[in-house]
């Protein structure tokens, strides 16, 4: 079973919550009981409701880093279609310890490496059959740098890419 807060709810209940600061009677009475029990401090919550979390000034941390200030370990290059962050994410949590590491580098070299493996795998699987198109799905499928080289991977093997809008992205 799946919340109610996840998916394209969240930014439903975002917007709501964002009228609610407003003017509480402008929304259903139920939905004022609900948002009265969070018991949030009015002024840092309204300053966090700025839309969905992908769309926050602050978020893309990865934006702002350098790929190459961190080498990360490629898992599972071989044969098949498999991925496994594992080992990535040891070496993540590794790198957090090191001194001259700024987060927004650690942040950029994650990206790049998961990025980097998962259109690896896509690749090997549109040399290996053949395929009228590509989705991205699901959370990752927000992340600008990714639908980007899908998008390129789709226009080399002349298929077509089914992109959902980031708003449904969770």
């Amino acid at each position: 079973q799946s919340s109610f807060l996840y998916g394209g709810n969240a930014q439903f209940i975002e917007g709501l919550y964002a009228k609610y600061l407003e003017n509480p009677a402008a929304v259903d009475v139920h939905w004022r009981q609900f948002f009265a029990g969070l018991d949030d401090d009015p002024a840092s919550a309204k300053q966090q409701v700025s839309g969905p979390s992908w769309a926050r000034k602050d978020w893309p941390l990865a934006a702002t880093g350098d790929p190459a200030a961190l080498r990360l370990p490629a898992s599972m290059t071989g044969p098949g279609f498999d991925l496994s962050f594992s080992g990535l994410k040891t070496a993540v949590v590794r790198a957090r310890g090191v001194a001259d590491l700024a987060p927004a580098d650690v942040a950029a070299a994650f990206q790049a490496a998961v990025n980097e493996q998962l259109v690896r795998k896509l690749r090997a699987a549109l040399e290996s059959r053949p395929a009228a198109g590509v989705a991205l799905a699901g959370g990752v499928a927000a992340n600008s740098a990714l639908r980007a080289r899908v998008r390129d991977l789709a226009e080399e093997f002349g298929v077509a890419l089914h992109l959902p809008s980031a708003l449904l992205c969770t």
